[in-house]
């Protein structure tokens, strides 16, 4: 994906932190090998995580065997990666905002994070971070749930300050190959890294009203509105999906892999 390098709901997730971590899923590590692999990343490789969260790749990386530096500019997510994860390296501020270790990693990696950072400085500087060949490692997520359940969403909820959420279940493969074009063009465009892989994977998995609710306000234009707002959400939500019901939702997670030419 392209920058986005308003600042204005950067750390909106940060209000929320446990929200954000019952809403936001871990992804199974299968679907992230691959890039991995491309990445030539695995045990012993140490590696900056770029807004780590509340750990939903720190997790993986851990499980792989290399050695993150977690980037967290939240206060209160950093507290939590630092009681769930003890001993991690865990910095705050931006990406931006770090010192220079010439050098000194193997890859720069992110989960639904890197267009929170300043292409004009974020690429020159990760450049300068990873060694001779290091890589840059980003997935994003974009979830849909079933058609007919998400078509009255967006028609009798996701409207007003809500709509943001809707989502075109027929428009959302474009949708996603149009604006990761864009995010790879980018890349290129830095003169520090060249894209050498990428991959759309699609996932579908079951969650129960709860976590919807929950993944729904772990997002930014969500987790700003006022409790009056949210709690009205939630009430038209429950009214079409019900207060016992089970949601299919479809994940597609894309992946890029870049590796540093200068």
């Amino acid at each position: 994906m392209k920058a986005n390098t308003s600042r204005t709901h950067a750390t909106a997730f940060d209000a929320f932190t446990e929200v954000y971590d019952a809403g936001r899923r871990r992804l199974p590590p299968d679907l992230l090998a691959p890039a991995f692999a491309a990445a030539g990343l695995g045990g012993g490789s140490r590696v900056m995580e770029v807004g780590a969260g509340t750990g939903q790749l720190t997790a993986t990386l851990l499980d792989a065997g290399m050695r993150p530096v977690a980037i967290e500019p939240g206060d209160r997510m950093r507290e939590l990666l630092s009681r769930r994860y003890p001993g991690l390296p865990i910095r705050s501020g931006f990406f931006e905002d770090q010192p220079v270790e010439a050098g000194a990693y193997d890859g720069i990696v992110g989960a639904n994070s890197w267009h929170w950072v300043d292409p004009a400085r974020g690429y020159p500087l990760a450049a300068s971070l990873l060694r001779p060949g290091g890589a840059l490692l980003f997935y994003w997520t974009f979830s849909v749930l079933e058609p007919g359940v998400q078509r009255r969403l967006n028609a009798e909820v996701f409207t007003g300050p809500y709509a943001n959420q809707a989502r075109d279940p027929d428009e959302m493969p474009g949708y996603v190959e149009e604006i990761t074009a864009a995010g790879r063009q980018e890349m290129a465009a830095s003169g520090d890294f060249a894209v050498s892989w990428w991959q759309s994977t699609d996932d579908t998995f079951e969650l129960r009203l709860a976590g919807y609710l929950d993944y729904l306000r772990s997002f930014a234009d969500i987790a700003s509105l006022d409790e009056p707002a949210r709690a009205h959400l939630a009430e038209r939500v429950t009214e079409i999906v019900g207060p016992t019901g089970s949601l299919s939702m479809t994940d597609r997670v894309y992946t890029v892999v870049a590796h540093r030419i200068r």
